[in-house]
């Protein structure tokens, strides 16, 4: 008896299996007929008329492993690119690859900072190089900028954005080290190296940024090197603020400046602080003078 009932219960499990087997592959047939879209792209794969034909033995569309355009000579591009049943000609006979210069050809220039220079090219830039600085030096103490804690950053290579320009995010980390570079000179200036390394790793009274604002004047490329540099002003009892410039050697300008609003803070307890008259005199003393 008990044989009996399992018999029949695996036979009504079975029929059940198979009629949700067969419903839901009726749902899958009937959801991809309805889809008239994907029916007409299966229909162009059977049609020799449209770019998708695909004849007994080919195979579908390239996968990521095949070759480049510019790898492929004019007879395989031609045989990959011409539609099923058109005739396909016949490439000039001193046909080069795509992408591939004649070998009477000159190759073509790359701009400026994406080829090797010439010896020539080299010293000019060395030149300009030192003229830049000379120049940045002096126009730099024309404006009243402190000299001595000015900061000067080449510009990497990795440094330029996808326009092969100097990305606008640099230009903050390069004002952010010549801000480190005067918080290290006023610890110097009145407590020696100690209270210069205390200032520049957060212990008691240091400085901190609270805005920047940035005006961009000149793209930068590669190679070149900025000289950056400060002059406070603004001098309120908790903060300042520190004039900023970026001034390219390669193009004897400025390139960048801004305005950035400094607070006295005090690190040991996380609180914005009035310094002590000794460390503010000493930022006071790197301020432009005031010209008659």
């Amino acid at each position: 008896m008990a044989f009996n009932l399992s018999n029949r219960c695996v036979h009504h499990f079975g029929r059940a299996i198979t009629g949700v087997h067969r419903q839901f592959s009726y749902s899958v047939l009937r959801s991809t007929d309805k889809d008239h879209k994907l029916h007409k792209l299966y229909q162009s794969f059977s049609d020799p008329t449209t770019p998708y034909y695909m004849g007994p033995g080919e195979v579908g569309p390239s996968d990521p492993n095949d070759p480049p355009i510019e790898s492929m000579t004019y007879q395989e591009y031609k045989e990959a690119s011409a539609p099923h049943g058109r005739k396909k000609e016949k490439p000039p006979a001193d046909t080069a690859p795509i992408g591939k210069a004649h070998a009477d050809q000159a190759p073509p220039q790359l701009p400026p900072g994406t080829r090797p220079l010439s010896e020539e090219e080299r010293h000019s830039l060395i030149n300009g190089q030192m003229a830049g600085s000379a120049a940045a030096v002096l126009h730099l103490k024309e404006e009243g900028f402190d000299l001595d804690t000015a900061w000067e950053q080449s510009v990497a290579w990795g440094d330029l954005d996808s326009f092969r320009h100097l990305n606008n995010v640099k230009y903050i980390k390069y004002f952010e080290s010549g801000r480190m570079r005067l918080t290290q000179r006023l610890g110097e200036q009145i407590g020696g190296t100690k209270l210069a390394r205390d200032m520049m790793e957060a212990r008691g009274v240091s400085i901190i940024l609270k805005s920047i604002d940035v005006k961009f004047k000149r793209p930068v490329t590669y190679p070149d090197t900025l000289l950056i540099a400060h002059k406070p002003h603004s001098f309120a009892p908790t903060q300042f603020t520190l004039s900023c410039i970026a001034y390219s050697f390669t193009q004897s300008a400025p390139v960048c400046t801004a305005e950035a609003v400094c607070v006295w803070y005090d690190y040991d307890v996380w609180k914005k602080c009035i310094p002590p008259p000794e460390l503010y005199d000493a930022l006071r003393t790197r301020a432009p003078k005031e010209r008659d």
